[in-house]
């Protein structure tokens, strides 16, 4: 074949030596495309394609070259192996790409990480020019190099095949040659000495279990891979973070080690203490996990040959699982990425580095989370690979090993729950005399002057309205007027979402932390983020008494408190899934149960329901309770329910699946008076008989997701009016009241965005933050559209809340008074700011305001 007069080869390594026969490669040059676009699209991914080739080939010892400046003329970067190396045959094998031979020949040693024989290609991203550099059994020193600018040009791209030099060359050739290259003269010294063994800096502990197979060391054989005339990616590689990967992904130990320019790679840990650790194996404290609600699987413990657990479906996992005494996420360890998190190991070969992918537990909002690292090695897996080697397609043994992993998890959370449980009860004895020291003499100098006037009471102080003179006098006699005594401690007590993160309690003299509060609910999973929590609210009440004690205007004081009660709800919904997310992941996730069960608490929190999320075996998915002031004294309008989700990769969820019985029996363990049960869809039939029976409410994701959009269109729909859903027991009736509700709802007259804005625009007074009276609004709206009957202050109110769930950064309202907007941009970014996150509202789901925005 002829080679293209516009393609020259501009390194000495591939024109050295002499030449003794033409390789033919054969490909399809779409490989290159599915390489370069999906593969491998990480140049760092990509370099560690090559270090798996060093471990394929039973390597002992792997020396990785990599020069500071790789966009220098002499830049090149070099992996040097003892592993077997191949002679004039292999070199053709090597290049038939995408007929890999490693797993056919296998026949001792390690079990091969290679299986579609296109490791290879990752080189195309990083350079033009690939030179494999081999003594084999022979003795003979042999290179052939791979231009990929003759596969990129116009000419070669049509051909399925291109002719390869193969030459020999001398040591004295090879050393002139690699002078040439920086970092080339102490590859050379390696060759020489024989690829000299690393010594190992510290003793390895293998956290994924199984056997290690320690092949034998190749007798006076070596492979060196060249990339030379580095493209952009390549020039692009980041040392520390392939240091990095090279510690978190590959097989590193006795077996094979690595050193990166000089420095031993060894595997990343953490210096955090441990709390507890369990090897896979008789040390696991479970026998059998859920997989879905009912179905258990139950698996045997061996030590023999080593610890292990064969799960039937999975076949044999080994490993680790390890709960730390704090977190390890990101910079608590020494890895450049999160420490926690669940990590898979196929053949050797870490499959996702980031602890998460496909194996996510927990959540950010559990602090357990953050401490957990569960490490397995899972061969069977191999079968399951797709080719971009990082995932698994969706499969039986892939649902088994999600769950086994969940099991772990929740035994680990229930621990550190318990753990941290035991922590607060004993750091609470020795913070309380540290809070009876604190001195609030400020607090007392504001109730002597509420003797004076009642309703001077600053705003932080419990309910105004059930204090009365005879209180406040007590209270400033046991307190010595705030100078001793006054803050005996903090409590966490339920109160409805809308009301302030915190209170100062005057009889209990404690300040009480309003649990259901979503800046609570986002940080407070931790014993240290119990503790940074508790010191907010007791400064927040120091500060607030200075103010107020100084002759701050109360008024202010209110705003600034308002406002900071909002600031606390716009930091904590920036962790949440958006109500625009919650609608599309309930269509996205009907398939994949934990996630499900996730989004299907935020649904509900967003639809104004506190939620305590419970995911135990034996238990329903949660609890949510509606908050309701009574409208006379020793009235209960509250009503909590259990809630379950149930996912299906078929269309509709089996009655067998749901167990109605069994959510029947969840209501009535937790005192509940309604049970909620969610899925994709539900057989019709006996289903709807058995929830008639016992009194459970089965909704489809898509009516859940429509609940969350009406919200977003109309403004936050009524707890007392979302009560009566549970009436219903049938699918189909569910759906047609959520029907008949939008059918009400769209019936009301619409308020005009454009002319809400020109409202609040003139009852601007300018600055970054405006506070706006919804009546004042309502009234130039009335003005500008001369119909002084409506809109009125209410419906004002309806569409505000609804932007701020739409936008929550930008506009909002006051939780407490209602009657006060908060304008946090003016008025065109609000409109831009609204415009961008309606982008991906489904247009089924499009309504009232998100019309109004799409039109405005």
């Amino acid at each position: 074949m002829q080679q293209p007069n516009n393609i020259k080869t501009c390194t000495p390594i591939a024109a050295a030596g002499t030449f003794v026969q033409e390789i033919r490669a054969t490909f399809d040059p779409s490989f290159f495309a599915l390489v370069s676009q999906h593969l491998y699209s990480s140049p760092n991914k990509a370099f560690e394609e090559l270090v798996t080739n060093s471990w394929d080939a039973d390597a002992n010892n792997v020396y990785v070259q990599i020069p500071q400046n790789l966009h220098g003329p002499k830049a090149a970067i070099a992996i040097l192996d003892d592993g077997s190396s191949m002679n004039i045959e292999g070199f053709e094998q090597l290049w038939s790409i995408a007929n890999s031979s490693k797993r056919r020949e296998q026949v001792g040693g390690r079990k091969k990480i290679g299986k579609f024989g296109i490791g290879k290609l990752a080189t195309y991203l990083l350079c033009n020019e690939l030179t494999y550099v081999c003594k084999a059994k022979d003795g003979v020193i042999r290179a052939v190099t791979m231009d990929y600018r003759k596969i990129d040009s116009d000419f070669n791209r049509r051909e399925s095949s291109l002719e390869l030099s193969v030459r020999v060359i001398s040591d004295a050739d090879l050393a002139t040659v690699l002078f040439q290259y920086d970092g080339g003269q102490q590859i050379f010294d390696l060759i020489k000495t024989d690829i000299p063994d690393i010594q190992p800096t510290e003793e390895y502990f293998n956290e994924y279990g199984g056997e290690e197979i320690i092949p034998t060391k190749s007798e006076n054989t070596w492979t060196l891979a060249l990339l030379t005339s580095l493209k952009e990616q390549g020039r692009n590689i980041e040392v520390g973070r392939t240091r990095w990967m090279l510690s978190t992904a590959l097989p590193l130990g006795s077996s094979m080690k690595i050193k990166y320019n000089d420095l031993q790679i060894i595997p990343s840990k953490s210096d955090v203490p441990i709390t507890d650790q369990w090897a896979v194996g008789p040390e696991l404290p479970f026998t059998e996990f859920e997989v879905e609600k009912g179905e258990l699987i139950s698996f045997k413990r061996d030590s023999n040959p080593y610890p292990r657990v064969v799960i039937p479906g999975l076949g044999e996992v080994t490993g680790t699982v390890t709960l730390y005494a704090e977190s390890i996420a990101g910079g608590k360890s020494n890895n450049m990425e999160s420490s926690n998190g669940c990590f898979v190991n196929v053949l050797g070969r870490v499959i996702n580095t980031n602890g998460a992918g496909q194996f996510s537990v927990g959540s950010s909002g559990q602090g357990t989370y953050f401490k957990f690292r569960a490490t397995v090695r899972v061969d069977s897996l191999d079968a399951i690979m797709t080719i971009q080697r990082d995932t698994l397609t969706e499969s039986n043994p892939l649902r088994l090993l999600k769950a086994f992993l969940h099991r772990a998890f929740n035994f680990a959370r229930q621990l550190d729950e318990n753990a941290q449980n035991t922590l607060m009860a004993s750091s609470s004895k020795t913070r309380k005399g540290s809070l009876n020291a604190l001195p609030l003499s400020n607090l007392g100098a504001q109730m002597k002057a509420s003797i004076d006037d009642i309703t001077s009471l600053p705003v932080f102080v419990g309910d105004p309205g059930a204090i009365d003179l005879q209180r406040i006098s007590q209270w400033l006699e046991d307190t010595e007027e705030g100078r001793y005594n006054a803050i005996e401690g903090l409590e966490m007590a339920a109160a409805e979402p809308s009301q302030p993160i915190s209170s100062y309690d005057l009889n209990k003299r404690k300040i009480i932390i309003n649990k259901n509060h979503p800046f609570v609910l986002e940080h407070s999973g931790t014993i240290e983020q119990r503790a940074v929590l508790e010191d907010m609210v007791v400064v927040n009440v120091l500060i607030d008494s200075y103010l107020y004690a100084n002759g701050v205007d109360p008024k202010l004081i209110k705003d600034m408190a308002t406002y900071r009660d909002i600031s606390q709800r716009s930091v904590a919904q920036l962790r949440r899934n958006s109500p625009i997310q919650i609608i599309n992941l309930l269509e996205e996730w009907k398939d994949q149960a934990k996630p499900l069960e996730e989004i299907t608490g935020d649904a509900l929190l967003y639809l104004g329901f506190s939620v305590e999320r419970l995911a135990q075996s034996g238990q329903p998915e949660g609890i949510a309770e509606a908050f309701l002031s009574p409208q006379k004294e020793g009235e209960e309008r509250g009503y909590r329910f259990t809630y379950d989700a149930k996912s299906t990769q078929k269309k509709r969820v089996s009655t067998g699946n749901v167990r109605i019985s069994g959510l029947a029996r969840h209501r009535k363990q937790h005192g509940a008076d309604y049970s909620l049960v969610v899925a994709p869809d539900f057989q019709h039939g006996a289903l709807s008989i058995e929830a008639e029976a016992s009194q459970v409410t089965p909704i489809t994701t898509n009516a859940l997701g429509r609940l969350v959009s009406l919200t977003l269109n109309y403004g936050p729909i009524n707890l007392v009016d979302l009560k009566h859903v549970f009436q219903y027991h049938r699918p189909e009736d569910v759906d047609q009241w959520v029907s008949d509700m939008e059918s009400t709802l769209k019936l009301h007259k619409q308020i005009q965005l454009s002319t809400l804005i020109k409202a609040m625009a003139v009852a601007r007074r300018g600055g970054s933050l405006d506070i706006l009276s919804a009546s004042v609004v309502a009234h130039n709206y009335q003005h500008i559209t001369n119909d002084v009957s409506w809109p009125l202050k209410s419906h004002i109110i309806q569409v505000v809340k609804s932007l701020s769930m739409i936008a929550p950064r930008v506009i909002s309202v006051d939780p407490q008074d209602n009657d006060r907007i908060f304008l946090l941009a003016p008025p065109d970014q609000i409109i831009n700011e609204l415009k961008r996150q309606i982008g991906s509202v489904p247009d089924a789901l499009k309504s009232g305001i998100i019309k109004c925005i799409e039109e405005i």
